[in-house]
């Protein structure tokens, strides 16, 4: 997603679209989670850390086009912080569903 921000942006300059976007597209951006699927490599969560912080990446896999194996492998490789990789990893996810923390 990060590399379609232009393109957002762009289309927010047209007046229907600009007068439901008071603060701008990357506003509204920053208020989504991201998964990491097809995307646990340092170009992508690079690109993806520079628009949300960690706090808002969950693990992703694209399961069966890949093992979640090759997910952690590439996560591991992206050079996040410790903390940032292990939010990213569980406790985001467990942060949005806390009904299931508790059954851990």
């Amino acid at each position: 997603m990060p590399f379609l921000v232009e393109r957002f942006q762009f289309q927010a300059r047209d007046p229907k679209f600009a007068a439901a976007l008071p603060h701008g597209v990357e506003y509204e951006l920053k208020k989504f989670f991201y998964d990491t699927a097809q995307s646990s490599n340092p170009e992508a969560i690079g690109a993806l850390t520079k628009l949300v912080p960690a706090s808002h990446v969950l693990f992703g896999t694209d399961f069966p086009y890949r093992f979640s194996s090759e997910n952690v492998t590439g996560l591991a490789g992206c050079g996040l912080r410790s903390n940032d990789l292990a939010s990213i990893n569980r406790e985001n996810a467990l942060t949005l569903l806390p009904r299931y923390h508790s059954a851990t």
